[in-house]
């Protein structure tokens, strides 16, 4: 390999690994920018840069992205200690490449229901089950391969898709129209240094039957109080590979509280976004899903309601960032309290996130604001906070999880189906509101909708806050006090 000329490596502290990463994604970086983790590194030879660092004290990575030769290389965290003689050698691995293919068919091209194709890839992060968007075209060749040379070895995600053509028609859905024109395919794979991963998506038509088989399940849908949750509005999607939700089911839970399912396939597609086969959905929320397990004619699958407005928040463990020490949600009774979901490599998280540090202050002991993050690990919340200055809250962590953020213990009690989710919660423990921060997608955000709340409060039309709970709770043993910093209780 040689080295290019003008280019150079980036070099960058613990606190802005994450912001690093996220730079090299499509939607941040720019032609024509500098780099600002390139600032301060300069050539001193073939392949040989010198760089200052400018938080000794701190470990840090280097990093190659550079189109064209290589492209999401990191290595790291090296410690000042890693350094002999002034000197840090890295060792650069050839770069993978990746070669897609789309496949129509024997089906002439007037025929199909769509004009274009457009790939989409995701490269998993070193040590983590964290995926980052690393690479979009909206429009792929009619015709032959879709080739890149210049990628860092590790896991990938590819999703290849087609635009639907002018007056494609949609299908209705439970949730979302399904397009015959908007074909999907995903493809795992790992990429090897020096060679060449091929990737081939061949076109299949729409077949809104495909979730036909010989097997039987029975559903059953119980309230949080665990009565049957009869005449909810429920529906159940089978998830094709190719189209996203066919429906199932759609109708209301019988008296019964079971809704019996025949005729239905125990084939599960063959990539981890199959959401375990069927997705089982009250309204427009994903409250579960659900495979075969067993080999019997018929298997039984139940699923809880979405704890809502009304009913008593669950009583879940929040973990201290900084401490790592538990405390229970339940000991936040007396107050309104602001439980909001979030992680920190979510772009619609991050604003709210930050309004709500802003406002922390404004509402003082009126008002907990618990940030609870599904990230990972707490360490990444750190950085993610340092990085922005966001200081005026103390966060909280749902702990581990697998495979993904919503199967977190604090994700299942509250039935996430996506982030962030924003609830709010009464000083008697019971849900007020419960829906997304932003105002773009629920109508106001959520300091909108505090404020709005506060004022009920102040009017007599919501019980008014108990005066003798709404101090910082006690110490119970291990568990630490939501006791936040200056004048709010934030957790």
């Amino acid at each position: 390999m040689i080295w290019p000329a003008g280019v150079v490596p980036e070099v960058y502290g613990e606190d802005l690994r994450d912001k690093a990463q996220l730079s090299w994604q499509p939607m941040n970086r720019h032609d024509g920018e500098p780099d600002v983790y390139s600032a301060g590194v300069r050539s001193i030879g073939p392949a040989e840069f010198a760089s200052r660092l400018s938080t000794p004290g701190q470990p840090f990575y280097v990093a190659v992205f550079a189109p064209g030769f290589l492209r999401f290389f990191e290595r790291g965290p090296y410690k000042v200690s890693d350094i002999k003689d002034g000197q840090l050698e890295i060792a650069l691995e050839k770069p993978a490449a990746l070669e897609v293919h789309f496949d129509a068919g024997n089906s002439k091209r007037e025929s199909l229901p769509f004009d274009r194709q457009w790939i989409t890839a995701f490269r998993k992060e070193r040590g983590t089950r964290t995926y980052f968007w690393v690479y979009e075209r909206r429009d792929m060749p009619q015709s032959g391969p879709l080739r890149f040379a210049d990628l860092a070895v590790g896991e990938y995600r590819v999703l290849v898709g087609t635009h639907a053509k002018p007056g494609s028609q949609s299908i209705p859905g439970p949730q979302t129209p399904i397009n015959p024109g908007e074909f999907r395919d995903f493809h795992e794979l790992t990429l090897v240094a020096g060679q060449t991963r091929r990737v081939d998506s061949l076109y299949s038509p729409l077949d809104l039957q495909a979730f036909r088989g010989h097997r039987r399940a029975v559903v059953r849908i119980t309230k949080p109080d665990g009565r049957p949750a009869i005449g909810a509005d429920v529906s159940i999607t089978h998830f094709d590979r190719h189209y996203g939700r066919i429906p199932v089911f759609v109708g209301p839970v019988p008296q019964s509280g079971e809704i019996l399912l025949k005729g239905i396939t125990d084939r599960v597609p063959d990539n981890s976004w199959s959401y375990g086969g069927y997705l089982v959905w009250a309204g427009q929320r994903a409250i579960g899903q659900f495979k075969f397990e067993s080999k019997s004619d018929a298997e039984s699958f139940a699923f809880v309601l979405p704890p809502d407005v009304g009913d008593l928040a669950p009583d879940i463990d929040l973990v201290s960032v900084a401490s790592g020490k538990h405390a229970r949600l339940s000991s936040l009774r007396g107050k309104l309290v602001c439980l909001d979901f979030w992680v920190t490599w979510c772009e619609y998280c991050q604003d709210p996130m930050r309004d709500l540090d802003r406002a922390a202050d404004r509402w003082k002991d009126r008002v907990t604001i618990v940030p609870l993050s599904a990230d990972e690990d707490p360490g990444r919340v750190t950085r993610h906070l340092k990085e922005r200055g966001w200081n005026h809250l103390e966060h909280y962590w749902t702990g581990p999880w697998a495979p993904g953020p919503l199967d977190s213990a604090a994700a299942k009690a509250f039935v996430l189906d996506s982030m962030p989710t924003t609830i709010l919660i009464g000083p008697d423990g019971r849900i007020l509101w419960r829906g997304h921060p932003l105002a773009k997608v629920s109508g106001k955000d959520i300091v909108e909708r505090i404020e709005e709340t506060l004022k009920l409060y102040s009017h007599g039309a919501l019980p008014a806050t108990s005066s003798t709970s709404s101090v910082a709770p006690k110490e119970r043993g291990a568990n630490s006090s939501l006791a936040g910093k200056g004048s709010s209780n934030p957790g």
